[in-house]
C-alpha cells in the first residue's frame, strides 16, 4: 500500500488562497446545509502541564472518493523552548476501503487557508457589495489570512485593525498596506474599528480588553 506524503511547502505550491480554494469550502457548505455530510463532535485532549490542547476533527461527505481526519495541537509553553505554539497534519482516507491514502504535514496551513475562506463566504452573503471600509480585531495569522480572502470578494479600499500588542499591529498594517495595496489605520480602541467600519472580521479568541 502506498501513502502519499506531503510537506508544507509542497502543499504551499499547490492549494493558495484563491477562488478554487473558497469554491471548495462552498461546496463543503453545501453538503452540509443538504444534509450530506457527517460532523462527529470533536475529541478534545487537553495538557494543563504544558498549556497545551490536541484536537482531533473530522467530517466524511457521501460522494467524494476520500475524507480526511485533522489532528491541531497548540502548546502555549512551546515558545519557551523556541518552537511554535501550533502544529497539524490531516491524513487521507480512501471513502471505499478506509485505508490511508495520504499524509499532509500542513503544519496548519490548510486550516487557515480554509477558515480565511469561510470568513469571505460569509462577508459575501452578509455584506453589502459596496463596502469600502473593513474592520479586524487582532493582527496574527489569521488576520492576514481573513483579508486577503475578504479582497476576493469585496474591493475595499481601507482597513482598520486593532491589536493589543502594538509591535504585532504595526507589522500587520504594513504587510498588509502593500500586499492588498489598501490604507491600514490602527484604532487605538475595538470599538473605533467596529464603528468606523463597513464589516468587521474578528480573528481573536481574547474576551478582553
Amino acid at each position: 500500500m502506498k501513502i502519499t506524503v506531503l510537506t508544507e511547502s509542497e502543499l504551499r505550491k499547490c492549494v493558495t488562497l484563491d477562488q478554487e480554494s473558497l469554491a471548495a469550502v462552498a461546496e463543503g457548505f453545501s453538503y452540509l446545509s443538504k444534509g450530506k455530510a457527517t460532523v462527529p463532535p470533536v475529541m478534545r485532549i487537553l495538557v494543563p502541564e504544558r498549556r497545551g490542547e490536541v484536537d482531533v476533527k473530522s467530517a466524511y461527505i457521501r460522494g467524494p472518493e476520500s475524507f480526511a481526519i485533522k489532528i491541531a495541537s497548540g502548546f502555549s509553553k512551546n515558545l519557551d523552548l523556541g518552537l511554535q505554539k501550533s502544529s497539524g497534519m490531516m491524513i487521507l482516507i480512501s471513502s471505499q476501503t478506509g485505508f490511508p491514502k495520504a499524509v499532509l504535514f500542513d503544519n496548519g496551513y490548510l486550516t487557515q487557508v480554509r477558515t480565511g475562506a469561510a470568513g469571505a463566504l460569509a462577508a459575501d452573503f452578509l455584506a453589502r457589495k459596496n463596502i469600502e471600509t473593513v474592520g479586524v480585531i487582532g493582527s496574527g495569522t489569521q488576520a492576514r489570512y481573513q483579508m486577503r480572502a475578504l479582497k476576493l470578494v469585496r474591493e475595499f479600499v481601507r482597513l482598520l485593525v486593532y491589536g493589543i500588542v502594538s509591535k504585532e499591529v504595526e507589522c500587520y498594517a504594513e504587510e498588509m498596506s502593500t500586499s492588498l495595496d489598501v490604507e491600514v489605520v490602527i484604532a487605538g480602541k475595538a470599538e473605533t474599528v467596529v464603528r468606523e467600519s463597513d464589516a468587521v472580521v474578528t480573528t481573536t479568541p481574547s474576551r478582553e480588553p
